[in-house]
């Protein structure tokens, strides 16, 4: 939805994002996720609280593989067909345009390929941007090198026509080409079926998140914060236990009905930085402290004195 507009750009408001925290019921187990390939996570992720045990989701996928039909134009490309794979040569702004003989309307179109083939340093990194995504894969022996070899694109559009194709410069090849669909309708429905935590401006302030959150199902809790052993959580004033969940993010599970949630962090080992730096500034101030003593003062002085005796 368009809120405001300004010099030919737009400030658009999505709906349909996840909260901080939310608490779902619906649960996958890590096993069976990590079974899953693209685009299937990505519907998973969306629809169930990934968790590491032996749970049963009851997953059945509602995406389709599909086969795209296109009218095709091209500028400072040139397009190859080898048996398995497709080479593209890129000039400076290589484009592609493609141009959709059925459009998709109400549709998300997830797109995946693999590229056989790394651009030299010389020549840069290889980068394909459809309809604004952009998927990169850095040059070869470039010593923070990204291997990212499966190039992979969520597109969503109310009506989906066109895909625009933009190229760096260099040489490509794609084999493996996969196209999916699934309908927006049936990735929000399961999307948005979660209760909100709803967070206390007052008490969330600097390392401290408090709320409360009506839970109508028993689940997990999901804080989108990554996992970290800084943290501490009390549920209802009571210190509890927590997880990591959906691979990266804090989780812990949580009963039916109304709870207060507070979320404390700690960064690991300040107490004792706090302890090394203080006795840093106490062994300073002894140092001071043993200069400025009078009788260190004469030590030196009657060492001084015995060094210019010698010396006559």
């Amino acid at each position: 939805m368009p809120l405001k507009k300004e010099n030919n750009k737009v400030l658009y408001l999505n709906k349909n994002v996840l909260p901080i925290g939310y608490s779902k019921s619906n649960l996958m187990s890590l096993d069976e996720f990590n079974k899953l390939k693209y685009p299937y996570n990505v519907e998973a992720i969306m629809n169930y609280v990934i968790v590491d045990k032996n749970v049963n989701s009851n997953y059945k996928t509602k995406i389709e593989k599909t086969e795209l039909e296109y009218d095709y134009n091209y500028e400072n490309v040139v397009i190859n067909r080898e048996n398995d794979y497709v080479s593209i040569e890129s000039l400076n702004n290589g484009k592609i345009t493609l141009d959709l003989k059925n459009k998709l309307t109400d549709k998300i179109l997830f797109i995946r390929f693999d590229m056989l083939e790394t651009n030299s340093c010389s020549i840069g990194d290889s980068y394909i941007s459809i309809n604004g995504v952009l998927n990169k894969l850095t040059c070869k022996g470039w010593k923070y090198n990204n291997q990212n070899t499966t190039f992979e694109y969520t597109i969503s559009s109310k009506n989906l026509d066109k895909l625009s194709i933009s190229l760096a410069k260099g040489k490509y090849k794609i084999s493996n080409v996969e196209i999916f669909t699934i309908s927006y309708q049936d990735l929000v429905n399961g999307y948005s079926d979660y209760d909100s935590f709803e967070i206390n401006s007052e008490k969330t302030k600097g390392d401290v998140i408090e709320g409360t959150i009506n839970v109508t199902k028993e689940g997990y809790f999901n804080l989108s914060v990554p996992y970290d052993n800084g943290f501490t959580i009390y549920l209802d004033n009571n210190k509890i236990n927590f997880e990591k969940v959906d691979t990266a993010f804090i989780g812990f599970k949580i009963n039916k009905g109304q709870h207060n949630i507070k979320i404390v962090y700690e960064a690991p080992a300040k107490t004792i930085s706090k302890n090394i730096s203080l006795i840093g500034i106490l062994i300073f101030l002894g140092m001071i402290y043993i200069e400025q003593d009078p009788i260190y003062i004469n030590k030196n002085k009657k060492k001084n004195v015995k060094l210019t005796m010698l010396n006559l």
